[in-house]
C-alpha cells in the first residue's frame, strides 16, 4: 500500500536528533531514541532495548572507546535534568551587607560621644595656636569653589550624595599635613567639622563640603576667633579694674 500525502509524520519523527558526536557519551545521558538514530547512521541495528542498542553501537562505532555497560534498564535510565535549587529568603542582616558590598561603600561606626570629642579635640589643639596658624593663602591653581551643577556631589562630613545645584559648594585643599576649606578667594580656613566615616563609591570624588557645612565650618572659627580675642582683652585689663 502507497502512503497518502496526507499522512502527517509523528512529533518523534519530527523531533531533531544530536549529531554524531565524536566520543559516546554515558548511557545515562543519552535517550534511546537518539542511540537508535545513531545505530541508523552507522547502518546497524535499532531493535532491542536501550542497554543492547547502546552496547551495540558502542562495539561497532566506538570500539577503542570504554563505556559502562549497565546491567539493568533501571541503570540505563536517562537522568533528569537537574533543576536550579529554590533559594531561600535571605535574613535582613546578611542582606544589607551585600548591597553594601555592592555598592562598596564602607562605613566605620562611631559613636556620637565619639564624634564629639574628636571634635572637641580639634578646636582644642587649634586653640593652642597663634592666628596666623588658622589661616592659610588660598592656593591659584586647582579647583576651590564650584559652581551649582546638575546630579549630584559627595559630602565628607554628611557622609553620602548631596545635591550639587546649590551655590557654596567647596573642594576642601590639603595643606602642612591639615585639611583647609577655602573661605574667601585670597584664605582659606582649618576644617574644624569631624568627616563622617564613610567612603564613596569608588571613582567618586570625595574632597567637597556642602554649603551648609561650609557655613557651619566658619561660624566654628568665627566662635573661635571671637573668644580668643575676648581672653585677650581680659588679659591686658588692669587689676584695679572692676571685673
Amino acid at each position: 500500500m502507497v502512503p497518502s500525502e496526507d499522512v502527517k509524520p509523528s512529533a518523534s519523527e519530527l523531533k531533531p536528533y544530536p549529531s554524531l558526536p565524536d566520543m559516546l557519551p554515558p548511557i545515562t545521558e543519552v535517550s534511546r531514541n537518539t542511540l537508535r538514530e545513531w545505530c541508523r547512521l552507522h547502518n546497524l541495528s535499532t531493535y532491542g532495548k536501550k542497554v543492547e542498542v547502546y552496547e551495540r553501537l558502542q562495539k561497532n562505532a566506538f570500539s577503542e572507546q570504554k563505556c559502562h555497560i549497565p546491567q539493568t534498564p533501571l541503570e540505563a535510565k536517562m537522568k533528569p535534568k537537574s533543576k536550579k535549587a529554590k533559594k531561600e529568603p535571605m535574613p535582613q542582616n546578611l542582606k544589607r551587607e551585600r548591597e553594601e558590598e555592592e555598592n562598596a561603600i564602607v562605613e566605620v561606626l562611631t559613636s556620637e560621644r565619639e564624634s564629639a570629642f574628636a571634635s572637641w579635640g580639634r578646636i582644642v589643639t587649634r586653640a593652642g595656636l597663634p592666628m596666623s596658624a588658622n589661616q592659610q593663602p588660598l592656593p591659584s591653581n586647582g579647583k576651590t569653589f564650584l559652581l551649582p551643577a546638575p546630579g549630584f556631589r559627595w559630602c565628607v562630613v554628611h557622609g553620602r550624595l548631596l545635591p550639587a545645584d546649590e551655590p557654596g559648594w567647596v573642594c576642601l585643599q590639603m595643606n602642612i599635613g591639615h585639611t583647609w576649606v577655602p573661605d574667601s578667594p585670597q584664605r582659606m580656613i582649618p576644617l574644624f567639622l569631624l568627616p563622617a566615616c564613610v567612603f564613596p563609591n569608588p571613582g567618586v570624588e570625595d574632597n567637597m563640603l556642602y554649603p551648609e557645612c561650609v557655613r557651619r565650618n566658619k561660624r566654628t572659627m568665627r566662635n573661635f576667633t571671637k573668644d580668643k580675642r575676648s581672653s585677650r582683652k581680659r588679659k591686658i585689663l588692669p587689676p584695679n579694674l572692676p571685673p
